[in-house]
């Protein structure tokens, strides 16, 4: 495959409009459209250090090595308390240090971000953080005024109101904000 030993795909309840368990188009000019039943829109993966890779200022001086770009629309309204991202696994993971290791990497880990939920130790091992604590940028824009996709996004997030609504919040200040799940419940996002 074109980016071995990388290979990226949908999970298959998602439609993108090619065959199940292909893999993505990973640092492709164009954007790659996708729907679920939660949400409809865009991604677009770029992989530093990967073939293709473009020659971007993205990553320069920066330690990340992926950027994933989505825009689009909920199909409903969902608490922000709920929608999550991360890693979950089919099977055990192995070679995990000892669980008083892990206990208190853990510990350390919902000290500054409370919204983490674990589970490295199970059959099905996962490690999930609130989506709105754990966004690089987070842009809320109303249909029709979003910002090109490809473009250097800035953080919006005035149309949340509330904490919002009257001033410029930074990613930083938001990522800390919606750690908490108590803030983050009182908080939607919005299909229209």
């Amino acid at each position: 495959w074109r980016h071995r030993p990388l290979l990226l795909r949908f999970h298959p309840v998602v439609d993108h409009g090619a065959s199940p368990g292909q893999p993505l188009q990973l640092n492709a000019e164009q954007v790659i459209p996708f729907q679920t039943s939660l949400f409809k829109g865009h991604l677009h993966v770029l992989v530093k250090d990967c073939p293709g890779a473009p020659s971007t200022d993205y990553f320069a001086g920066k330690t990340r090595k992926v950027r994933f770009a989505v825009q689009g629309q909920f199909s409903n309204d969902y608490s922000m308390h709920a929608l999550v991202t991360g890693e979950e696994q089919q099977r055990p993971l192995t070679n995990l240090p000892p669980k008083w290791v892990l206990s208190t990497i853990f510990g350390v880990v919902r000290k500054l971000s409370p919204g983490v939920r674990e589970d490295v130790q199970g059959d099905q091992p996962y490690c999930l953080s609130l989506l709105a604590a754990t966004a690089q940028v987070l842009r809320c824009d109303l249909p029709g005024q979003e910002p090109a996709f490809l473009s250097d996004m800035e953080e919006s997030t005035h149309l949340l109101g509330q904490y919002f609504e009257t001033r410029a919040v930074s990613s930083a200040e938001r990522k800390k904000f919606f750690s908490y799940p108590e803030n983050a419940a009182k908080y939607h996002f919005r299909s229209s």
